[in-house]
């Protein structure tokens, strides 16, 4: 990631929660986003795909993808594994809209043999970028900060903002949210 790509993010959740008329911690759905941004979300099992085809992704194969944007008639959809749970749909959801948000090109998908999918012009630094600008729309550094704040548990807090406490966690973390508060509650002659 280019410099200055982190700061830009939290300011990119800033002014998109501002556009929705959401304030600066409150949570921001991933359907409303897409919503605002007119980009279509659909379970896979709303395709049309053979029951054989449906079958092999939501089963068989159900932890192998979890969200794919396809383009046709100049608008956006994202397809999604309705499988996952809620915090991964939330980030799967997310994480495709940021390449849209972005302007990432998007990845060339075809299929080989019997009904199996391939991806060509994976793009390693487009990936972290989307991954790092979803992870900031879902759960921004101010709404880090008010969590703890106000002393949200963490079960309350990935219902609230409908994520995972992996990605809570990662985020506090990244932060380093939970270690200013830890030392906060240091006495100061140990902070030293």
């Amino acid at each position: 990631m280019e410099r200055g790509f982190k700061s830009r993010c939290e300011e990119m959740a800033r002014s998109l929660r501002r556009e929705l008329g959401l304030g600066h911690v409150d949570p921001l759905d991933a359907d409303q986003l897409a919503g605002y941004l007119d980009v279509s979300v659909w379970s896979v099992s709303e395709i049309g795909l053979s029951d054989h085809d449906l079958r092999q992704l939501v089963e068989v194969d159900a932890d192998s993808w979890s969200a794919i944007t396809v383009a046709a008639f100049g608008r956006e959809a994202i397809i999604v594994n309705p499988v996952h749970s809620r915090g991964r749909y939330s980030s799967d959801v997310m994480h495709e809209l940021a390449h849209l948000i972005l302007g990432h090109d998007p990845s060339t998908v075809f299929f080989v043999g019997e009904g199996e999918i391939a991806l060509r012009g994976y793009n390693s630094v487009a990936e972290e970028e989307a991954s790092w600008l979803a992870a900031v729309l879902l759960l921004p550094r101010e709404a880090l900060m008010h969590i703890r704040r106000r002393r949200i548990p963490d079960r309350e807090s990935t219902e609230l903002y409908g994520v995972s406490k992996r990605l809570l966690t990662f985020r506090m973390n990244v932060t380093a949210v939970d270690r200013q508060f830890k030392s906060r509650k240091m006495p100061a002659a140990q902070r030293r």
